[in-house]
């Protein structure tokens, strides 16, 4: 979710907040789902799919997905 007032955008799943571009060391960055539009950290992926599925979109993929629609393989139907 987009914070107008602070510039922000906050993990849909913990709340985490940071600005776009920003990196946390703990938490990671904010991504955006190209396919629901739903923000989340790293960490909240990791935890829902694991960090090697997360590096296999990063690095294999033409897309970033929340954890959900990347187990679905949304893309690769």
């Amino acid at each position: 979710m987009y914070n107008m007032s602070r510039d922000t955008y906050a993990c849909d799943k913990c709340g985490f907040e940071e600005k776009w571009d920003a990196h946390d060391d703990h938490r990671g960055d904010i991504w955006e789902c190209e396919y629901c539009g739903e923000h989340f950290c790293t960490v909240c992926f990791v935890k829902e799919a694991g960090r090697e599925a997360f590096d296999r979109m990063l690095r294999e993929t033409d897309h970033v997905l929340c954890a959900k629609h990347y187990k679905e393989g949304v893309f690769e139907k």
